[in-house]
């Protein structure tokens, strides 16, 4: 059976036997313009100028190679020609996500947060209007990023406010109990000075 090398990131693929190429053809793996030769050394050319098409198959005898060329080189996998093009990302999802992470530099977290929690809710509105567009994930984690910040900058917040006049009111109380027991327990001087 009659074999043929694909180029696969600049790398000879294969060989592989001709039908299986068609089937590659016929399901999209490759495409007719993919660079194919009949030797690992090239040249190559594209697989519709050799002749192989989903359909008929005819390569030159002068295009074969060796035998022993064949068997000299490994066999690689072939890369999908085509890839499935990608969503355009929300222009908000990137600001909001932006601004989630400026909350991690102290200081700027006093003012990254609200831009962050604004574009993120937009961006996350804008994808659900318009399904073509990409970058739910950036969003949500912006959001995440933000009021897990937000959470723990207000115990943050909390502790240095409530804490301490806690602390302090509870001092005077203490206080004021150990002044009564100690009141209590010195003796009382009935002879006076």
């Amino acid at each position: 059976m009659k074999e043929i090398y694909l180029q696969d990131q600049g790398n000879a693929a294969g060989p592989y036997p001709i039908e299986q190429v068609r089937d590659f053809i016929r399901d999209g793996v490759v495409a007719p313009e993919h660079l194919a030769s009949a030797s690992p050394d090239g040249p190559w050319l594209p697989l519709q100028e050799l002749g192989v098409t989903a359909t008929e198959v005819v390569l030159p005898p002068s295009s074969l190679p060796a035998p022993a060329a064949i068997s000299a080189v490994p066999a690689m996998q072939v890369s999908v020609v085509n890839p499935a093009p990608q969503k355009p990302t929300s222009g908000l999802a990137i600001g909001g996500f932006v601004c989630g992470l400026l909350m991690f530099i102290p200081g700027l977290n006093f003012i990254a947060w609200l831009p962050a929690l604004i574009l993120s809710h937009l961006a996350l509105g804008e994808i659900r209007r318009d399904p073509e567009l990409g970058g739910r994930g950036l969003a949500v984690a912006a959001l995440w990023i933000t009021y897990i910040i937000l959470g723990l900058g207000l115990l943050v917040l909390f502790g240095l406010l409530v804490i301490p006049s806690f602390l302090a009111a509870m001092g005077s109380q203490v206080h004021g109990v150990f002044s009564t027991i100690t009141s209590q327990l010195q003796p009382a001087n009935p002879a006076g000075p």
